[in-house]
């Protein structure tokens, strides 16, 4: 059974209970909706890759995380990185529990402030990442001025050891 066929045959039934309808299914994406929230599940089988974002309808929708729902729902099931019936029967689940019937019914607003959250941290830590690997292109380039730029922008208090070290010398290299 297609992962489409799967999530209609297993997903849907426990969605119309909360008045889902099926707005479109077309390839790789179902979406559902009802009044209040939209769900979009993506797929690619041949990669087997699997994921899922909700929200508000007609908003911005947020991807269901193994971290969010080990954080809201309190569960260790996983969707990220499972197989095909894994991933439809962990949906069904998280959708019969108190948390998952809350944002079926239209409780959103503690997912979507986590899931925020998440994208966050994860930019925010994005953004250390790639001041670091230009602060160390500089440092290989011997361009300390720009070493030293970088480092006091991302706060010195915040850097790993290792460029602390390689900042004090090119102070003192940028000094001279």
């Amino acid at each position: 059974m297609n992962i489409s066929a799967l999530i209609l045959d297993k997903l849907y039934p426990i969605l119309t209970n909360y008045s889902f309808k099926v707005i479109c299914d077309i390839e790789n994406i179902i979406y559902f909706y009802s009044s209040k929230i939209m769900i979009r599940i993506v797929f690619i089988e041949n990669e087997l890759s699997y994921y899922i974002e909700m929200g508000k309808k007609d908003e911005i929708l947020y991807p269901l995380s193994n971290s969010i729902l080990k954080n809201i729902f309190n569960s260790d099931l996983k969707l990220e990185n499972a197989t095909k019936e894994t991933f439809v029967n962990n949906l069904c689940e998280i959708f019969q529990k108190v948390e998952g019937i809350a944002i079926l019914n239209g409780n959103i607003d503690g997912f979507i402030k986590h899931a925020q959250e998440e994208i966050k941290k994860y930019n925010n830590n994005l953004g250390i990442k790639q001041l670091l690997n230009l602060a160390e292109h500089a440092w290989e380039n011997n361009n300390y001025q720009d070493y030293i730029k970088i480092i006091e922008k991302l706060g010195i208090d915040k850097i790993p050891q290792v460029f602390l070290a390689k900042y004090k010398i090119a102070k003192k290299k940028y000094n001279l």
